[in-house]
């Protein structure tokens, strides 16, 4: 005798699936790409949403340019970052009051 499982048709995935990696996965929007980059870079999105969204850059023709562009910036803001480390104090304060000076002229 057969079991319900024995004649039962593997499920086919949905418009809203694509193969990746060996499995049938969860489609993700551009949308909900461009909301998960940073968490993909600081390497906070749960396995199952890192799976998507780097199916999604695989698939994808304009997200791809647009993930290059925050790696990019994330780079560069980073090497500032340790560029700005490097200021002295003294000229930090230069920096500061030379700021302060102009926001007022500005606003006069």
């Amino acid at each position: 005798m057969m079991s319900n499982s024995d004649t039962e048709k593997p499920k086919l995935p949905s418009e809203k699936q694509t193969f990746f990696h060996g499995e049938w996965i969860d489609r993700i929007t551009c949308k909900e790409f461009v909301e998960w980059v940073t968490a993909y870079f600081e390497d906070k999105l749960p396995a199952d949403q890192r799976i998507g969204f780097e199916a999604h850059l695989a698939e994808c023709t304009g997200c791809p340019v647009y993930f290059e562009q925050m790696r990019q910036t994330i780079q560069t803001v980073g090497a500032l970052s340790d560029t700005l480390m490097e200021v002295t104090p003294t000229a930090k304060h230069e920096l500061l009051r030379i700021f302060n000076k102009w926001k007022v002229e500005k606003n006069s």
